[in-house]
This record gives C-alpha cells, sequence and structure tokens, in this order.
C-alpha cells in the first residue's frame, strides 16, 4: 500500500502527515533515518496463552524469567482482554486498532480491508517484519510487512527433520513429549530468524511483529521442558454443578486423569519455551543497543481454558480464554514495575505504540491510547471490554462480567465474589438492574463503532484474488 492510499483509507491529511515529520512522496522513496532519532517497535506476541499463566502474574509453577524480566521493567496490565478468544479475529484487531465486527475478518476466509499498523508506518519511512505465526489468512496478503516468515518457510528449512521424530502421544492425541529437541521447534526458528533480521535491518527505523506459535496446541513439547512440571501439575477445582449452556469439549477424545496432567505440563512447557526463545530475541536487541530506543510490547490473541471446566482451548467467554498477558516496556515514558488492574483491550495497543513513536492516531482506530492511564491521568477510563464470537457480545467492567445471545443475557457473573465463574446470576434478585446497565453499555458500543458491510462468498472470493501480488523474496 502506498502512502496516499494509506491517507485516503484512514482520512489523516497531508498537512498531518507532514507535522509528525513524513515526508510526501510514495512509499517508494522514503528516506532512512537513524534509530537516534526515531524509536523502534518490537511487538512480541505469543498464540493461546492465558493472561494468569506467567510467574509475574502469580502462577506458582510456570517459569517465565524473560516475561518477568521485561514486566520489571515496564509496565504490566493485569486486566486485559482480547477481543475476540480466537486467533484471526483478535489479531486483526490488534493491527487494525478495531473491533471485530468492524474490521470485518471475523471467520476463516474473509480478507482484511481496513489499513493496518503496519500499513500507516510504511508510509511514514518504517521498515516492516512481519516473523511468525499472523494468520493472514492468504499468504500474498501483506498487510503492510515488507518482510515475511512464515510457517511454510518452517516447515522448508525444519519440517523434514521434525517429520523424521515420532511424536510420543497415545492413539494418536495430539499431545504428549515431543522427540525432537528445543533447536528444532518453530519458536528456535522464529527467534533466529528475527535476530538475523535485527543485524541486518536495525540500523534503521522499524516495527517488527515477532509472533511465536506456542503455548497453542498441540500440546507436544521438548522432554527437558516437560520434565519441568510433569510431577507438579494439578487438576484444577470444577464447579459443583456443570454449565447446561457448555457443549462438552470432546476435541481431544475421551481423557484420563493421567492425560491431563500431561497436557498441562505440556502447556507450561511451552509457555517456558516461548518464553526463552521472546528472550532470545530481547538479548539480541540489548546486544545490537538497540533497547534503550525500542519500545517492546508483548501479549497473545487469547487464552486457553487449561480444564476449567473440564475443557481445555479457547472459543469460550470465561477468563480463561479471554484475559491475555500485556506487558509494555517504553522508557523514560512508562514507569518500570508498574501493575495496572483497570481492563485494557487489544484495540488499545495501536493508539499507545502511535502516541509512544509520536504519529497520529488514525481517526479509523476505536482503542484508545494506555498512556494516559498508566501516567495516572485518564478518569475517565472506561474501564469496560467489549468480546464478541458470532452472534455472542460479552461485556466486562470492574466487577461484572454479562454475556448477551442476539441482546439476551445468557450470563452474568460477579467478578469479585466469584471470579472462577461459577454462579450465572441471570434471573436472580438484583441482576435485572446490572443487565439494564450492561445493555445501555452494549447499545452505546455498538452505536460508537459501525459494523464493516456484509460480503458474500462471492464477493469476498474476488477481493482475496484481487489482493494477491507478486511475492517478493522474504529471506534474509
Amino acid at each position: 500500500m502506498f502512502r496516499r492510499d494509506f491517507l485516503r483509507l484512514t482520512g489523516l491529511s497531508a498537512a498531518t502527515m507532514a507535522l509528525a515529520g513524513c515526508r510526501t512522496a510514495t512509499d517508494s522513496a522514503r528516506p532512512v533515518q537513524t534509530n537516534a532519532k526515531r524509536l523502534n517497535l518490537l511487538f512480541l506476541m505469543a498464540d493461546q496463552h492465558r493472561g494468569d499463566f506467567m510467574h509475574c502474574a502469580g502462577h506458582p509453577l510456570v517459569q517465565t524469567p524473560s516475561l518477568d524480566r521485561l514486566a520489571s521493567q515496564g509496565v504490566r496490565f493485569e486486566r486485559a482482554y482480547t477481543s475476540w478468544p480466537i486467533c484471526v479475529p483478535a489479531r486483526m484487531s490488534i493491527i487494525t486498532g478495531r473491533y471485530p465486527h468492524s474490521h470485518g475478518a471475523m471467520g476463516d476466509k474473509p480478507v482484511l480491508l481496513q489499513p493496518t499498523i503496519a500499513d500507516q508506518f510504511k508510509a511514514l519511512g518504517y521498515q516492516t517484519a512481519a516473523i511468525g505465526k499472523m494468520h493472514f489468512l492468504d499468504t500474498n496478503q501483506h498487510h503492510g510487512f515488507d518482510y515475511r516468515i512464515e510457517h511454510e518457510d518452517f516447515d522448508q528449512a525444519i519440517g523434514e527433520v521434525r517429520r523424521s521424530h515420532k511424536v510420543s502421544s497415545r492413539d494418536g492425541k495430539a499431545f504428549g513429549v515431543a522427540t525432537w529437541p528445543e533447536e528444532k521447534t518453530y519458536e528456535h526458528f522464529i527467534a533466529d530468524k528475527a535476530i538475523v533480521w535485527l543485524e541486518k535491518n536495525g540500523t534503521q527505523p522499524f516495527i517488527m511483529w515477532c509472533s511465536f506459535s506456542a503455548p497453542h496446541p498441540p500440546y507436544l513439547s521438548p522432554e527437558k521442558l516437560f520434565n519441568l512440571y510433569a510431577d507438579k501439575v494439578m487438576l484444577p477445582p470444577q464447579p459443583p454443578v456443570p454449565n447446561p449452556l457448555l457443549k462438552t469439549d470432546e476435541h481431544l477424545g475421551k481423557l484420563t486423569d493421567a492425560d491431563v496432567k500431561t497436557i498441562l505440563a505440556c502447556y507450561l512447557a511451552n509457555i517456558t519455551l516461548t518464553d526463552m526463545n521472546l528472550g532470545r530475541v530481547l538479548k539480541a536487541l540489548d546486544r545490537l543497543r538497540l533497547g534503550t530506543n525500542t519500545v517492546v510490547c508483548y501479549t497473545a490473541d487469547h487464552g486457553d481454558m487449561q480444564w476449567q471446566f473440564q475443557r481445555f482451548g479457547k472459543g469460550v467467554m470465561y477468563d480463561g480464554a479471554t484475559r491475555i498477558p500485556l506487558i509494555l516496556r517504553a522508557p523514560p515514558r512508562v514507569p518500570v514495575g508498574m501493575v495496572r488492574r483497570e481492563i485494557v483491550e487489544h484495540v488499545d495497543l495501536y493508539p499507545t505504540f502511535c502516541e509512544l513513536l509520536d504519529v497520529p492516531v488514525p481517526p479509523t482506530v476505536q482503542g484508545r491510547s494506555l498512556l494516559p492511564l498508566i501516567a495516572g491521568q485518564a478518569a475517565d477510563w472506561p474501564n469496560t471490554a467489549f468480546i464478541e464470537q458470532n452472534r455472542q457480545v460479552t461485556i466486562v467492567n470492574d466487577r461484572f462480567k454479562c454475556s448477551f445471545v442476539q441482546d439476551q443475557p445468557c450470563a452474568l457473573y460477579d467478578l469479585q465474589i466469584d471470579p472462577q465463574e461459577w454462579t450465572n446470576l441471570v434471573g436472580t434478585d438484583g441482576s435485572y438492574a446490572i443487565i439494564a446497565d450492561m445493555k445501555k453499555l452494549l447499545a452505546g458500543w455498538r452505536a460508537r463503532t459501525p459494523a464493516a458491510p456484509m460480503r458474500s462468498d462471492k464477493t469476498m472470493k474476488s477481493e482475496r484474488n484481487a489482493k494477491r501480488s507478486t511475492q517478493k523474496d522474504r529471506k534474509p
């Protein structure tokens, strides 16, 4: 996307871009500036990492020394929520700053037509790289990222070695101890590629999205890491009465207690695996003397239930699937060792990055910068999250979580006295006033965030074909 296209789609004026220090030439003629003049952005991400599964977040077992160190150097947000507890819509919300119903990429087929943060920063003269698991649906969709490393690159480089190893799993189930070493994992591969890219390109302004696949299933982990947790995990408590609205989860088959403990240990092991490798990237950043002028953020697209309500995976509105880790390091504008307990959302990341890197926030963005909140200057912070999934919208405020299906309430939880979300309050005395207030919030949110136009399958196919372009050489 050229600069003029970005201006047209976002509504930013040429004058506004000029005030931000931007050129008016096309993208192909953008200047190279040194990092001494402009900050960089390193956006680190994992897939399916739930927000409370970090040592710095109070988890008693998981080892996350790199994330703990990053949190000590910046701010950790205790109550960050996904926009949709599924990969694709959540990731598209991050790079557009828009809720899923507004960006339109809500399934496994739609093409994202909204401008992205990479489109904007590319127009401003930044190098843009997306290394790892992106879920762009179509490998020909770059969404503003000049450089891409994807799953197919890993398969070509390491896949044959991985296929030569057998997986220790019972009855073909996708969990257990993997026989390949840590050095042959996707996480190690992505860290290698990110480090090489930084070594070759770090002298020029950049934004890099470095995205790891773990701890997303399959729940397979290198033996050395699995052994850190195999004898320590315990089965989580279950509600006294099963939720009648929750379908039985059998995507992994009928599981014994031993199976469940194996999966729990693999999940922790793969969080540690991701932590090890993002730590390698952060060490490279420091070695290259880029740490002091690079904003660093870590988050995930959604969480994982980890056998709460006897479920693994995502796609439900419980906090296990919807709460995400979020850490931001950007001295001196972000204080060190801070923990914020206000509610924040995926859509707040884009405007935060813009403010930190001193560029204008496009009017298409629906989130709010986190910097006033961090500075204690956001008395009007809404402290509310809106989470979507198909026909369902869930609203979370400082105390309650309320879910609506086609505007009808189906669940209400008091998170202060029932953080495990075992007691649905819909229909109880006192619930009606709370639900009425939530409905007002829902109506206001819908008015502020118009939906993207609906497109037919034929239209979406035409859009995908139109977006295809000749791939650049993506190898470093």
